[in-house]
């Protein structure tokens, strides 16, 4: 629920809504049965609604194997339960005259409940967990609207360093570097990331410091995230309110993973047709995916999305540059991260398992896969993620009528050795290894080094182009995913 905005639940409640109005009104036209219409409408809702919770159930139990696991087959069972009780419903001598009274008070009281959580929930949230303190980073008048460079910031999710590329997943990569070196790039040789987790770094990145200076109060041992995805920390970043103090615009794109959606910007671009998490969630657990599955000539549309979404993002980002004011576009690429949707010419890669976002030892326990099994996935994924971005890259640079800074980096490394929880049984070497690349217009590197780390990124930015900044100590934490405010510091083990 924390990760849900209202406007999301807006299409699926009015859908549900309009669906279950019109079967009851054709059922009635039907059997001129208003007590029928009513059982026989919620049994096909429940039918609907139930409909992929059975499924994979089912498929975990049975394995991914089976004609019985898979969505023709088991649709087929599904629709052959559904007429069966429907056709029990229809010859029943009752009138069920009661059913509308009593349907209607069941319909109320989950409405009630369902209502009621929405309006506990954030009651129940610790208050003074959420409170962000920002240090004494501002904006002075160092750089001027008419001399501002558009700046891009694109984190291209779970992208791993060289050198772990070379020796774990059996890639050299130079080509790519060697690409973004001859544009001009500064390409960092030995940066690491400051945390295992996404949003943690993501948080920390835009906000200029670390989680737990930002959020002193959050507790250890709280597994709720709400204090780092429902404050400013991502409803109005530093950086965000740094630019636009001298009057740039703030572009963002849908990523599809609500932990990054930031709450505000100036501008929203989202793929047609892509979908939110919330939405892919909703989505797997009805009989929509079954359905429009054979329809887009995928085993899974929702993969189909992602595919979409990935392709059409790193092609729009170059465009906001015809803004006349500066922008700053950030842009949170799920990709190479798991789920493996692409082979490395683009090809059309079917996961095999329920669309799933998870890495680490979480994404083996949904996949069923192996450790070989995610790095040739991750590998080839990879390479196509490497065409995509140097189009962009070379987008920028010659459709750009102001100059520009790009960074392109990873918020962590892969994930093949990772366990979500435990920092012990964690390949820390390959989760922490992090792909940094900066570029600036006038080829002054002389703030970067090849040690930095995310959080500094966007200090130098601020200390080149808007103010004087000191730059952080650059620390590693490793914090597990049931408890993202505990934190080890892992700096010595990975630097």
């Amino acid at each position: 629920m924390d990760q849900t905005t209202p406007a999301e639940l807006l299409a699926p409640i009015s859908i549900s809504l309009l669906v279950a109005a019109v079967i009851y009104l054709l059922t009635v036209l039907a059997t001129g049965n208003p007590g029928k219409s009513s059982v026989s409408t919620t049994w096909l809702l429940v039918i609907i609604f139930s409909y992929g919770h059975v499924f994979y159930s089912v498929q975990a139990f049975l394995g991914d194997y089976t004609e019985a696991t898979k969505h023709r087959g088991f649709a087929l069972w599904w629709a052959i339960l559904f007429s069966t009780v429907l056709l029990g419903i229809q010859q029943s001598k009752s009138g069920f005259p009661q059913s509308n009274r009593l349907l209607s008070v069941v319909g109320v009281t989950l409405t009630a409940m369902a209502v009621g959580s929405i309006i506990i929930y954030p009651l129940t949230l610790d208050q003074d967990a959420g409170k962000v303190v920002v240090d004494n980073v501002r904006a002075t008048a160092a750089t001027t609207e008419a001399d501002a460079p558009n700046i891009f910031y694109i984190i291209l999710d779970g992208y791993a360093r060289h050198d772990t590329l070379s020796e774990l997943y059996d890639f050299d990569n130079s080509d790519f570097i060697g690409f973004l070196e001859q544009k001009g790039f500064f390409v960092a040789k030995k940066s690491t990331s400051n945390y295992n987790q996404t949003s943690l770094v993501l948080a920390s990145a835009l906000n200029l410091d670390y989680i737990q200076n930002l959020l002193p109060n959050a507790d250890p041992n709280s597994s709720d995230k709400s204090p780092l995805e429902k404050s400013e920390l991502r409803s109005a970043p530093l950086i965000q309110r740094i630019v636009s103090e001298h009057g740039y615009r703030f572009v963002t794109f849908n990523s599809g993973y609500s932990g990054t959606e930031l709450g505000k910007s100036d501008l929203f671009q989202k793929a047609p047709g892509s979908l939110s998490e919330f939405q892919h969630v909703l989505l797997k657990t009805t009989v929509v995916a079954a359905v429009l599955g054979p329809i887009v000539k995928s085993s899974d549309f929702q993969y189909e999305s992602r595919r979409n979404s990935l392709v059409w993002t790193l092609e729009h980002v170059p465009d906001v540059t015809r803004n006349k004011a500066p922008v700053f576009v950030f842009s949170h690429i799920l990709a190479p991260h798991p789920p493996f949707v692409f082979g490395p010419n683009g090809e059309r890669r079917d996961p095999g398992y329920v669309f799933d976002l998870s890495d680490g030892s979480a994404y083996f326990n949904r996949a069923g896969t192996t450790k070989d099994g995610y790095i040739k996935g991750y590998r080839e994924q990879l390479q196509y993620i490497n065409k995509l971005v140097e189009n962009t890259v070379d987008k920028i640079l010659t459709e750009s009528e102001e100059p520009a800074v790009i960074i392109i980096q990873s918020d962590h490394g892969p994930g093949s050795g990772m366990h979500q929880n435990n920092p012990d049984q964690t390949d820390l070497n390959e989760r922490m290894s992090n792909f940094n690349a900066v570029f600036f217009p006038d080829q002054d590197y002389s703030q970067l080094y090849d040690s930095i780390t995310p959080i500094n990124n966007l200090r130098v930015v601020v200390n080149k182009f808007f103010q004087e900044t000191p730059l952080l100590e650059d620390k590693s934490y490793f914090a597990p995913a049931l408890r993202p405010y505990l934190y080890f510091d892992v700096t010595e083990q990975v630097q």
